[in-house]
């Protein structure tokens, strides 16, 4: 008798038509020709079925587009409304948070904002992260603006930058010091770049007293003059060469034996 009694009631708000149904409180109700099923109204709502993960799991073979509404937590899937997407074969939440990176579609967002959370990262991979704007908590000011070439803030020397907001000018040397600070050394003109014993960077204008050879680069000077003193020597060694147009010296009768024009101007005694 109920089930007749709710049969009743039911055929009561429902109007049928040759290929639609349409269940509505309202009088004068024509189903859309589009819909096979159409509820209308304007004092109440669809309720779905309403399982638990573990009972939605338990429906055998779930046609594709089949949905529920969970009410619980279940494993890693939190309460709300899913569809069965057969060629994912897994029910899908609707109002999902967590979507997969290779589902997200290019777009513009003017005012939502995405939090990193402790442990989470977003990772390269060999892309491209763009923006205009680069900061942090720890930022003394508030933006990094890279679209305006603005470097608002200071960046640390451990982290790439110079720890200062001091300009520096054109041909200045930066030097890092004992205390992990970035100091300038502005460049001096005819000196020469210098260490003392304790290994500070300074210009002085003192001619180091002695240099190497091997440390002599191939070059060329119109003014400064070699002195091989008394004591000292030039000498060949394998297929060294000594190269020159002229050479003269304290004792020779003239100021020079010119090879380049092929004169002899000079004595040369018979002892040599």
């Amino acid at each position: 008798m109920k089930k007749v009694f709710l049969i009743i009631l039911l055929l009561m708000g429902m109007k049928l038509y040759s290929q639609n149904v349409i269940i509505s409180d309202q009088t004068d109700s024509i189903p859309d020709p589009s819909s096979v099923l159409e509820l209308k109204t304007v004092l109440r709502g669809f309720l779905m079925p309403r399982l638990t993960g573990l009972q939605r799991d338990a429906i055998g073979s779930p046609a594709h587009g089949l949905m529920i509404i969970q009410t619980n937590m279940y494993l890693t899937d939190p309460p709300g409304v899913y569809y069965y997407d057969s060629s994912q074969t897994k029910w899908i939440n609707i109002n999902s948070a967590y979507t997969p990176f290779n589902k997200i579609l290019t777009g513009s967002n003017n005012s939502s904002t995405m939090t990193v959370a402790n442990g989470a990262f977003i990772m390269a991979g060999g892309g491209t992260i763009q923006a205009t704007e680069f900061y942090g908590t720890g930022s003394t000011t508030s933006m990094v603006d890279l679209a305006t070439g603005e470097v608002a803030g200071i960046l640390p020397v451990t982290k790439g930058g110079t720890g200062s907001s001091n300009t520096f000018g054109p041909n200045t040397i930066l030097i890092g010091t004992s205390g992990g600070t970035i100091t300038s050394l502005p460049s001096e003109n005819n000196s020469t770049l210098v260490t003392n014993s304790s290994g500070s960077v300074y210009w002085s204008t003192v001619t180091p007293s002695s240099v190497s050879f091997s440390n002599i680069t191939t070059g060329l000077n119109n003014s400064a003059s070699m002195t091989v003193a008394t004591g000292a020597s030039i000498n060949l060694q394998g297929t060294g060469q000594v190269q020159a147009s002229e050479f003269y010296g304290t004792g020779s009768t003239t100021d020079m034996v010119d090879l380049a024009t092929g004169e002899v101007a000079g004595i040369l005694p018979v002892t040599k």
